[in-house]
């Protein structure tokens, strides 16, 4: 039996324990495996919200031999992991629009930079008031590919303002473009699975990736965004859209579909 299977069955002895029980509970059973002993320990505590309402709380723990584990690498120990090969033509093709991500990054960093310094002509301080409007965007994204530069304003003490570097800036850039790239394709490897005969769409707006997988036609068309988190920081979202056979399939569908059956 599987993981999930044996954990399944353990919540199943546990709900109908604790369907007759008001207050706590606790349910555990043990299995060989492969790996050794293994613990699955379902427990079920009551407490009173600050606003006296009755609160159910459940969790589950898995030991090994005794020890505790996390799920992830329970499941690597007892093999029921699917590790996706990197597809070296798809990452080469998404390193490829590391340039395009690292031009964006630069194209917002000069507009916060140049919009700042028309409301902060003395120069954009490096180290803002926290009631400051503009504290998020200096400190999580402007004060990384900016340098910095040092004003004395007296009494033996300095203050610190952002200033424009080309090559900084353009190194910076660079940096954050080609993690942004190897990211998105990380994320597109482990949505598309094991693919093979792959093709490249036309460049353009959308990366379009068509393969086939187990005698399927795949599509996968994805787009770039620049956004900007309530925190300040800057980072691209890729939404994408998988087509099976020309027909658009939901992400989740999707890997049901290629699931391997246990």
């Amino acid at each position: 039996m599987t993981l999930e299977q044996l954990t399944s069955a353990v919540f199943v002895t546990f709900n109908a324990t604790a369907a007759n029980s008001y207050n706590s509970k606790e349910v555990s059973v043990d299995h060989e495996t492969s790996a050794g002993k293994l613990t699955i320990t379902v427990s079920q505590t009551r407490s009173r919200s600050f606003y006296g309402r009755d609160v159910v709380n459940v969790k589950t723990q898995l030991k090994l031999n005794e020890k505790v584990v996390a799920k992830k690498a329970l499941l690597e120990l007892l093999g029921e992991t699917t590790k996706i090969k990197e597809n070296l033509v798809l990452k080469a093709a998404f390193l490829a629009r590391a340039p395009e991500l690292a031009e964006s990054y630069k194209r917002f960093a000069m507009g916060q930079f140049n919009r700042l310094s028309e409301i902060y002509p003395e120069g954009i301080s490096v180290y803002p008031q926290s009631n400051c409007a503009h504290y998020m965007v200096i400190v999580s994204t402007l004060r990384d590919c900016f340098k910095h530069r040092e004003q004395s304003i007296g009494a033996g003490r300095v203050k610190y303002y952002l200033q424009l570097d080309e090559a900084f800036l353009d190194k910076k850039s660079k940096e954050y473009g080609e993690q942004a790239a190897l990211g998105w394709f990380k994320k597109t490897n482990e949505k598309m699975g094991d693919v093979d005969n792959i093709e490249l769409g036309e460049p353009g707006t959308d990366m379009v990736v068509i393969a086939t997988r187990e005698g399927k036609k795949i599509k996968l068309s994805q787009q770039s965004v620049l956004k900007q988190s309530k925190n300040g920081v800057l980072f691209h979202q890729f939404p994408a859209r998988i087509y099976v056979d020309r027909q658009f399939v939901p992400e989740a569908e999707y890997i049901k579909m290629f699931k391997k059956q246990n």
